[in-house]
């Protein structure tokens, strides 16, 4: 894990809620956010581009984490992607910040899909791969698993089934 992420994730999965998260939930959304660290600015507002997911699915999955008792986490998973956000967009140059719009919707997408993954046992796999599909073709190490009969193709991320 990186320092800047080390943190703000260390915190996701030691919430007081009676649903404990596996070792693969917490691995995969620190890795999720060691990515996001990593990922250029450039990234960032490419991700800040894409389709907005709908409404439909934003609901779906903070009903899952309403009902698993995930919001605890899901409230550090959303601060330690809006610290990131925030370094990110302060290494773009004064032109680009102009235009907080694309980074907002760059942040919205990734905490999207660290709680995605976050939820990733009780969400749909339709739903699930809605909420990455901002980051499809990106290597997300933060989603890595043995894939499941139900995976649609459209999980496939870089050639490899997630």
């Amino acid at each position: 894990m990186t320092r800047r992420t080390h943190h703000a994730a260390r915190n996701i999965g030691r919430s007081p809620s009676p649903t404990h998260l596996a070792d693969a939930q917490f691995t995969g959304v620190s890795a999720f956010l060691d990515f996001l660290a990593e990922l250029p600015a450039a990234e960032w507002l490419a991700i800040g581009l894409a389709d907005a997911v709908e409404p439909h699915t934003d609901a779906i999955l903070e009903a899952t984490l309403s009902d698993q008792n995930l919001q605890v986490d899901a409230w550090f998973a959303r601060d330690a992607v809006e610290t990131l956000a925030f370094v990110a967009s302060h290494s773009l140059p004064l032109a680009a910040r102009r235009a907080p719009c694309t980074m907002t919707n760059a942040r919205v997408a990734a905490e999207r899909a660290a709680l995605a993954i976050l939820a990733r046992p009780w969400l749909a796999a339709t739903d699930l791969a809605t909420l990455l599909a901002p980051f499809r073709g990106r290597p997300l190490v933060g989603v890595s698993r043995a894939p499941r009969r139900s995976d649609p193709p459209s999980l496939a991320l870089n050639g490899r089934r997630r």
